[in-house]
């Protein structure tokens, strides 16, 4: 077995990590290699950035207000959006049939909470038929490439713990009849993992424990795989932003396309208006006179339970995750760091003696970046109220209103409630679903 190289035991001294020498003694030569490579890739200063993220962070005495945002005019079925988003709408088509936009889902969680042992992206959420979210998303893509003429890029950040399945799995269902000359696929960046002393952690391979940058971590992963550059290439200008877990994602809406682009702003956000008081759910606000997403604990009482003059929540903008990016606005801020997040979760690893540990209880701390943290670079920012069970219904939990179960109750009562408005009777009791076909069609 070939002696730990000198530049690896110094600079395993250097970032304080000397403990890894006690596993690299007793690995086979290619556990060994792959630990080397791990470490050669690590940066000091990444580590004394992941371990001021692990400390107490204050909070900004930075005062803030709430976010204005274009309030829906009719929030009861058919619903009615905001006047401006309306009158937008015809230009955000105009976008989509010039090929100008560019659809971007982030499906790098696994579906182990749900106790689906594949991407969450391939959960069969469809209460009838069992298709998948894949299958939702890319059916709007082929009706809007049928009404408009022009195919939407399709960009699929994976994790490297879903990239190959996914990229199997679009493979088998033959891309969702989809050219995948349209579809890309690429991996979210990782951070180590450090136990609350600092140290790093190997794993069952003898691999440095580390975990999914966060959401946050596709502005970066868009410009290291060069997708930015494809886009670019492609003419495509405006980027529509979700997240793979939303059932009822109106993909490349063109009303938050349209009136993101007409308001010339570099970020458009879909809010819905928080349902009570201590729903834990990010809120959109204004501070230091940018865009932000403040968590609902860093609301005090106060504003937490703050009305207005109609006895509405005053800070009652909840944050979706549903975005539309200027292509050029990510491309400029690509190169800027986003903060990182700490929280303290169960990591599985090897201990000193070779065996696996699987504990039961926090033992490290997983980092990430929060997409929202770009929102104050934005110059402008424009926010659209949106139906919630039309727009935003997250599959999140194995029970609870974001558990199958419940996402599949929200499906069953939109559809339930545009079948009603068409005139048509339904026994409300048997089981329903709407093609997302058809559904796209409606939009």
């Amino acid at each position: 077995m070939a002696a730990v190289p000198d530049h690896i035991r110094k600079k395993l001294a250097a970032l304080g990590q000397e403990h890894l020498l006690r596993w690299a003694e007793r690995f086979d030569d290619s556990m060994r290699q792959a630990l080397f490579a791990d470490i050669d890739a690590i940066e000091a200063g990444q580590l004394a950035t992941l371990r001021a993220a692990m400390k107490p962070q204050a909070s900004t005495n930075i005062p803030f207000t709430p976010f204005p945002f274009l309030e829906l005019e009719d929030a009861n079925f058919p619903y009615r959006l905001h006047r401006d988003a309306r009158e937008a709408t015809a230009h955000g088509e105009t976008l989509l049939r010039e090929g100008k936009v560019a659809a971007l889902v982030v499906a790098g969680g696994e579906g182990t909470r749900l106790g689906f042992n594949r991407p969450k992206g391939f959960f069969p959420i469809y209460p009838v038929s069992g298709r998948c979210l894949f299958d939702g998303f890319a059916a709007q893509l082929r009706v809007i490439e049928k009404r408009f003429g022009r195919a939407v890029p399709w960009y699929v950040m994976t994790s490297r713990a879903t990239h190959d399945a996914t990229v199997k799995g679009f493979k088998e269902a033959k891309h969702y009849d989809l050219n995948p000359v349209n579809i890309s696929f690429f991996t979210q960046g990782e951070s180590p993992v450090l136990a609350p002393d600092g140290r790093l952690l190997p794993d069952a391979s003898g691999r440095i424990v580390r975990s999914p940058d966060g959401h946050g971590g596709c502005i970066e992963a868009l410009a290291c795989s060069r997708m930015l550059d494809d886009m670019k290439k492609r003419g495509v200008e405006w980027i529509y932003y979700f997240q793979v877990d939303n059932a009822m994602e109106r993909v490349c809406d063109p009303a938050l396309v349209g009136v993101t682009a007409s308001k010339d702003a570099d970020v458009g956000v879909k809010v819905v208006r928080k349902q009570e008081p201590g729903e834990k759910v990010g809120v959109l606000v204004e501070r230091d006179d940018h865009a932000s997403v403040v968590e609902y604990t860093e609301l005090s009482e106060t504003q937490t339970n703050e009305r207005d003059t109609q006895g509405r929540l005053r800070y009652c903008a909840g944050n979706t995750a549903i975005h539309v990016f200027r292509r050029s606005f990510l491309e400029r801020v690509a190169g800027e760091s986003l903060p990182w997040h700490a929280a303290f979760k169960a990591v599985p690893h090897m201990d000193e003696a070779g065996k696996i540990v699987t504990p039961s209880q926090p033992n490290a701390y997983k980092f990430e970046r929060f997409i929202f943290d770009v929102f104050p670079r934005a110059k402008k920012l424009v926010a659209l109220e949106v139906p919630r069970r039309r727009d935003f219904v997250p599959l999140k939990d194995a029970s609870g209103p974001r558990s199958p179960e419940g996402v599949r109750k929200e499906m069953q009562a939109e559809w339930r409630a545009w079948l009603a408005h068409k005139g048509e009777k339904f026994d409300t009791d048997a089981p329903l679903e709407i093609s997302p076909e058809r559904w796209a069609e409606t939009l």
